[in-house]
């Protein structure tokens, strides 16, 4: 990716999030520019092994009969398996809280029962989705990639050409080529120079979230396997 060591795009971004520091949980508000009329959370694409019995697997009960329990199941359905792969069939966040009885909002990412792996993220699909909303807002080739935790993924994974802090001008598949190889956990925020939509990723978050301008909300379509939440500045993330 080419780069620039001008940081002046980044002034406006700065200067246009609340403040970060001293805060409990963080909110929309501290990630985004409040100059946007709409946010989404982009959720991932999520696929669930039709019949698993959710109610026999108990990853949290440490006995030798659970935990015997838990393999005979993982065993049955593929999981953890060298011969054979979990059969996932796609369903939606809205299903999985329903079923689990959870709120549907982004806290499910730390209250679905992920260890019991009846269910689990389809990676292609969550990029071939991304992919297909970024196509329809990107209207010049390139735009602006601000990678806020660029040393880790620099000096530790080598996925950078530059050690140092700069904005990259990244193509749809470039910046989707380095979302997957930063395993969906990078820090970043990629928009064009009109500042028409900011894309936010944060590490150990739950999904890219993209605040929108009226011009481009409009016109957008949100594809009908794509699933999204509408945001507020006071949300947390």
């Amino acid at each position: 990716m080419d780069y620039t060591t001008d940081l002046s795009a980044l002034k406006w971004l700065r200067g246009s999030v609340s403040d970060r520091s001293d805060i409990e949980s963080l909110k929309v508000k501290h990630l985004l520019p409040n100059t946007y009329s709409a946010y989404i959370a982009l959720l991932p694409s999520v696929g669930i092994i039709d019949g698993f019995p959710f109610n026999e697997v108990d990853p949290n009960t440490i006995s030798i009969e659970q935990i015997n329990a838990n393999v005979k199941v993982w065993n049955e359905y593929g999981i953890y398996s060298f011969n054979s792969t979990p059969n996932y069939s796609k369903t939606r966040f809205s299903k999985l809280a329903k079923m689990f009885e959870l709120p549907y909002d982004l806290s499910m990412q730390r209250t679905l029962p992920w260890r019991k792996r009846g269910f689990a993220i389809l990676e292609q699909d969550t990029l071939d989705n991304l992919r297909g909303i970024l196509k329809q807002i990107f209207l010049t080739n390139k735009v602006n990639l601000y990678i806020e935790d660029y040393w880790r993924w620099y000096e530790v994974y080598n996925l950078l050409p530059h050690s140092k802090e700069v904005i990259y001008r990244a193509n749809i598949d470039e910046f989707i080529h380095f979302f997957s190889t930063s395993f969906f956990d990078a820090s970043l925020y990629l928009l064009p120079d009109d500042r028409s939509w900011c894309l936010m990723n944060i590490e150990n978050g739950f999904c890219p979230v993209i605040g929108i301008g009226s011009c481009v909300n409009n016109k957008w379509i949100i594809p009908s396997d794509t699933e999204i939440l509408n945001l507020k500045l006071e949300d947390p993330i």
